[in-house]
């Protein structure tokens, strides 16, 4: 990335931080939009439309799933920044995907959004790769390893119950995100398992 475009990129976090200030988004989320405003530039450079780019990142920052219960409609959003609805849709996708949000609902479907490099996943990824290695291990040695069922059920306590980083409304959506992750770090595994099955014969 040349000096001009990342010029570009300062310009569009200046402007971000004026159009925020200017329609009294508070200043934490006001760090945290500019946060994703800035990330997603490094990708993919500077947006076209910016105020429904700034409209879309305050939504997103709006959504952290501590929010909860937050029933504000992204409507509300698109008469504040004065864009339509149809950009501020794009640009919340575009975001989303490029960034690689995690994204639960709750019984109303609205949604909140889990920033892959937030506390609440890193912790996440933390939980299930350790319980998920302990399993493993403790199957490939012949010992007593917890299933599946349960650790997803234990990662997902000590997230809701225990830390109260997830409201407890929104603890069965997070428990399938949980439950994806496990699986995933399962599926890595799982040679090594087979193989350990095939030798013991």
């Amino acid at each position: 990335m040349g000096v001009t475009e990342q010029w570009d990129i300062v310009s569009v976090i200046q402007e971000g931080r004026k159009g925020l200030a200017g329609r009294q988004v508070p200043s934490p989320l006001q760090k945290c939009a500019l946060s994703l405003m800035f990330r997603f530039c490094q990708r993919k450079g500077v947006p076209r439309d910016l105020s429904a780019f700034q409209a879309a990142a305050a939504y997103i920052a709006a959504r952290h799933p501590l929010s909860y219960p937050n029933r504000v409609p992204r409507e509300t959003y698109a008469d504040d920044f004065a864009v339509r609805g149809a950009s501020l849709e794009w640009y919340l996708k575009q975001i989303l995907a490029t960034l690689d949000f995690k994204e639960i609902r709750d019984d109303e479907h609205y949604p909140y959004y889990i920033d892959p490099l937030g506390v609440i996943w890193r912790m996440t990824q933390a939980l299930v790769e350790a319980e998920v290695i302990e399993a493993i291990t403790g199957s490939l040695t012949g010992q007593s390893a917890k299933a599946r069922e349960e650790i997803i059920a234990e990662i997902t306590h000590k997230i809701v119950a225990k830390v109260n980083a997830v409201p407890v409304d929104l603890a069965v959506p997070f428990k399938d995100l949980i439950a994806a992750l496990v699986d995933a770090e399962m599926a890595k595994a799982r040679p090594y398992v087979r193989l350990c099955r095939v030798l013991a014969r």
